[in-house]
């Protein structure tokens, strides 16, 4: 009866330590399942504020790159009388931009694919700032247009950058947000530039106007240096192909897309580079109205 006893006390104390051990198990598992959802929602926190912070580069990329731009049409009527000017050679200067531009876009899209968002555009716009300071060196219509050329190679690269960046950072359901954000920077851009040139140009001349516009590019460019971060592949995004050149251009789309750009973009680039000079001329016209001048003969007495 002892025995019997003994055996099973020792059966009882065994099925406890089983259920014990079941149980710490139980909460073991508990305890590392909720440290690893903790861990998760804290890299999903850093990861959110990363997205943020790449979507703000872009959008002051964007706006620097507008300042940059938009520097000779502002500055055209002080340019002009300084360098005399004509409506022709400044035409000439800005077709040398304009080329720059064009022909750089597909090129800087397949030089950032190789180098990297950071690097890519980190060069890009060195580039296109240190091209903006050199304006500063001018001696006549010739210099600005080879200078202007050179910040259209440069520029050329900001929206490739810009929707490079939103792809790697942001999944598709984000990413019409995050391109209305980054291509208002052009509009912001646009809007800041005429005041604040004038007020620099009034204050220290229009060669400190191209430095210190040119210098805001490489405020940008060490702040990205030092802040920026590569970001982890998108799902999405690492598994998609490559889309071959020859679907590309047999896309429907593509050719409708580059059609509204044919219709919109000279409109919208008249009033960046010829909008500021014609109004300038225009106010002249009003002020000489008085002496029996005609508008005709006021913008070619500046402009032809």
């Amino acid at each position: 009866m002892g025995l019997n006893a003994y055996r099973a006390s020792l059966t009882l104390t065994a099925v406890h330590l089983m259920i014990y051990q079941l149980w710490t198990g139980r909460k073991r598992c508990g305890h590392y399942l909720h440290l690893g959802e903790d861990r998760l929602g804290a890299r999903e926190i850093v990861t959110s504020k990363r997205k943020w912070l790449a979507l703000s580069f872009a959008f002051a990329a964007t706006i620097i790159n507008y300042l940059d731009r938009q520097t000779p049409s502002v500055m055209a009527p002080v340019l002009s009388e300084k360098f005399h000017i004509s409506a022709s050679s400044y035409s000439r200067i800005i077709f040398a931009f304009m080329l720059a531009y064009t022909l750089m876009n597909g090129v800087s899209g397949r030089v950032l694919d190789r180098l990297g968002s950071k690097i890519g555009y980190g060069l890009t716009i060195a580039w296109w700032s240190a091209a903006e300071i050199l304006h500063a060196f001018s001696a006549g219509p010739f210099g600005l247009g080879v200078f202007r050329f050179l910040l259209g190679v440069g520029e050329a690269g900001n929206y490739p950058a810009g929707v490079k960046l939103i792809v790697e950072w942001f999944p598709v359901s984000e990413r019409s947000l995050a391109s209305g954000i980054f291509n208002s920077g052009a509009s912001i851009g646009a809007i800041l530039a005429p005041p604040l040139l004038a007020w620099i140009v009034l204050s220290t001349g229009w060669r400190t106007a191209f430095v210190v516009v040119g210098l805001t590019g490489f405020v940008w460019l060490g702040a990205w240096v030092t802040l920026y971060r590569e970001p982890e592949p998108v799902p999405e995004a690492s598994t998609a192909g490559l889309i071959p050149l020859g679907s590309l251009l047999g896309s429907r789309f593509l050719w409708q897309f580059t059609l509204s750009k044919v219709f919109s973009d000279p409109v919208w680039y008249f009033y960046t580079f010829w909008f500021p000079p014609i109004s300038e001329g225009c106010a002249r016209f009003l002020a000489s109205a008085d002496r029996g001048s005609s508008l005709d003969s006021v913008l070619h007495s500046r402009y032809w």
